[in-house]
Parts: structure tokens; C-alpha cells; sequence
């Protein structure tokens, strides 16, 4: 029923999307740098830090003032009225393992479908390992498996329900498969443009010198091939993936309308609470839902240079 109300705006949205799908393949070809583009890079990477302090300050500083306030008057309030302030933690812990238990599995799905969904953008622009366009099928197939995503996560969440409960795959609409083909086809094309972007799919020959350095029988030069490896590609490519992780991870559409009861997500039992207004308990809820996977994203950034330097060595 609900599929057949958005009938008429589905087709609205293929008018749009299917012809830009069909010349996002070429939109995303590398073309030739003119000097003039060389000596305005400088001014434009200055606008753009500009821009992107401006952007933060307006959409996160103010929330993120609000938010932390409400969690500090939080914790207070719990404290201020016990004599062991160390018991009172505990309990604060305590009320808390249902919504670390929430976090950890909307960021172990999230994960999952960043995942897949970086390995079937890097299988699509495999191509792009060369200085030359997608063409031909490759190109065709960037924008059929674009197409999906393109048209909204309701859209998207909706056709998937519904195909799910057909009988060859009914089994499947309690496990968490729905959710995480709903989420892989909402970043895909994100992901697609994203690569073209930093060009992490493509070898370059800094790239390709570093990785002769890895097969050197010096132990020296194998070192020094991991580490420019790592900052060449490893880094890119990791951030990347940490970004279409944080879009998976705050997608509330497909988590409300596709994950089972027993994996429901954080993000949805937040927006759920939102609803009743701001309040102290919702602001504490809102950091944890951003410190912890934060904390791993930090701790893997660390650990990754490291990490690569031992597998390529």
C-alpha cells in the first residue's frame, strides 16, 4: 500500500535520476588541468577550508554546545544527590548497557555495509587503476547500480520491504540481510563518487614505485615502501570508508524500517525520544552515540600505519 503512494513521485524521480545516472560516468571521468586551473588551486583550497570551518561552526558547534551542556546536567544530577559519588557512576554505567549494546550493533551493521559497499565501488572503478574513463560496460554498470540509491532511502526501504516479503524471501525479513542491502545500495553511488574524487582507485606511479619498494629484499626499502604506500593509498582509502561508515551509521530510514526488533538500532531509539523534546537523559545518550564509535575511529587511525606496515613487510 505504501509502495502505491509513492508511485507517482517514484516516477518523478527516475525522470531526474536515470539521466544522470546515465552521464555520471562521464561527470566522474578525469580531464586535463589547464595552468589556469593550477594557479587558482591555491584560492580554492582556501575557500574551501574557509567554507568548511563556516559550515562546521553553524551545524555542529551550536548543537554540540546544547548537547554537551544537557549531558554535563546530566551526570550532576545523578551525583548530586548521593554521598558515594563513585556508586552513582556505576549505576549511571549500569543504565547504560542497553544503549552501548544498541550502539555497538548499529555501528557493527553500519560497518558491514561501508564495507561491501567500498568493495563493490572499488570492483566497479576497477578500471580507474588507469588514468583512463570508465567506458563502455564498466560505465553502464556504475550507473545501473547507482540508479537504487539515487532514489531516496524511503524509496529504496519501501521497494526492499516489499521484496522481502515474497515467499522466496520471506525467511530472510527478521535477519539483519535487509537493512544492510538497503544500506549498501544507498552509499554505493556516495562511495562510487567519493573514490573518483581522491582517485584512490587508481595506481599512480608514486603508487606503483612504492610498491616495488614493498617486493625489495632490502629490509630499509620495504619499510620505506609500507610507509608511502600508507600515505598514498591506505589513507585515503581508510578515511573514505570511515566516511561512508558515519553515513551508514546515521541513516535512520533503512535502521526504522527494515532492522529486526532484537537489532534495533541507536539512532532510531533517538529519534524516537526526540520526539518528547530536548532533555538531559536524551543529550547523554546523543554523546555516547558519538563518543564511542569516535573513540574506535581515532584508535584505528592510529593503529593503521602500523598495521600496514606489519602485513606489507
Amino acid at each position: 500500500e505504501s509502495l502505491r503512494h509513492v508511485l507517482i513521485p517514484l516516477c518523478v524521480e527516475l525522470a531526474i535520476v536515470l539521466p544522470a545516472a546515465a552521464v555520471l560516468p562521464a561527470w566522474m571521468s578525469p580531464g586535463l588541468r589547464s595552468s589556469g586551473d593550477e594557479a587558482s588551486r591555491a584560492k580554492r583550497r582556501l575557500g574551501s577550508r574557509l567554507l568548511l570551518v563556516a559550515t562546521s561552526l553553524l551545524l555542529a558547534a551550536v548543537p554540540a554546545i546544547v548537547v554537551v551542556r544537557g549531558a554535563v546536567r546530566a551526570v550532576l544530577d545523578v551525583t548530586a544527590g548521593s554521598d558515594d559519588r563513585l556508586s552513582a557512576f556505576l549505576r549511571l554505567g549500569q543504565s547504560t548497557v542497553p544503549e552501548l549494546r544498541e550502539i555497538a550493533i548499529g555501528a557493527l551493521t553500519s560497518l558491514g555495509a561501508a564495507l561491501l559497499a567500498c568493495g563493490l565501488a572499488q570492483l566497479l572503478m576497477r578500471d580507474w587503476r588507469s588514468r583512463t574513463p570508465v567506458r563502455g560496460g564498466h560505465g553502464f554498470a556504475v550507473a545501473l547500480c547507482s540508479v537504487p540509491g539515487l532514489l531516496g532511502p524511503l524509496v529504496l526501504s519501501l521497494v526492499i520491504l516489499g521484496l522481502f516479503q515474497l515467499p522466496g524471501f520471506r525467511a530472510l525479513s527478521q535477519s539483519l540481510v535487509p537493512l544492510i542491502l538497503a544500506l549498501v545500495l544507498f552509499v554505493l553511488p556516495r562511495a562510487v563518487i567519493l573514490f573518483a574524487v581522491t582517485g584512490v582507485s587508481r595506481r599512480t606511479p608514486a603508487a606503483h614505485s612504492a610498491w616495488l619498494l614493498v617486493h625489495s629484499s632490502d629490509r630499509g626499502q620495504r619499510i620505506a615502501g609500507a610507509r608511502l604506500i600508507d600515505e598514498l593509498q591506505t589513507g585515503a582509502m581508510f578515511w573514505g570508508t570511515v566516511l561512508v561508515w558515519y553515513w551508514c551509521y546515521w541513516e535512520l530510514t533503512p535502521a526504522s524500517l527494515l532492522a529486526p526488533p532484537a537489532a534495533m538500532s541507536f539512532c532510531v531509539r533517538l529519534y524516537n525520544f526526540m520526539h518528547y523534546g530536548q532533555s538531559n537523559a536524551l543529550s547523554t545518550m546523543l554523546v555516547a552515540a558519538l563518543i564511542v564509535p569516535t573513540v574506535t575511529v581515532v584508535v584505528l587511525a592510529r593503529l593503521r600505519p602500523l598495521l600496514v606496515r606489519w602485513v606489507l613487510q
